[in-house]
């Protein structure tokens, strides 16, 4: 069985970049939005899609959405935290 594909946004700071951190532990796919997309890079988090965005942009948060599901298949979760 594949694992989830989860879509996230506000991962770059707070509950979400906790979050984010956790689920990159365990090792679904993940596709992080945000706004400041140079905090959700690094060591902390090794294997996940990183793409600057900003939910109120319809357009590109599904352009985002259909490039990771091309990927890994439809997303299984979809997560957002305050920012």
């Amino acid at each position: 069985m594949a694992k989830p594909l989860i879509v996230m946004a506000g991962a770059s700071s707070g509950i979400g970049a906790v979050t984010a951190r956790l689920f990159s532990a365990r090792g679904p796919p993940l596709l992080l939005l945000a706004r400041r997309r140079e905090r959700l890079e690094g060591p902390a988090l090794p294997r996940p899609l990183c793409r600057r965005v900003a939910v109120t942009d319809r357009v590109a948060v599904e352009e985002a959405a259909c490039e990771v599901e091309k990927r890994f298949g439809s997303t299984d979760a979809i997560i957002t935290t305050p920012g």
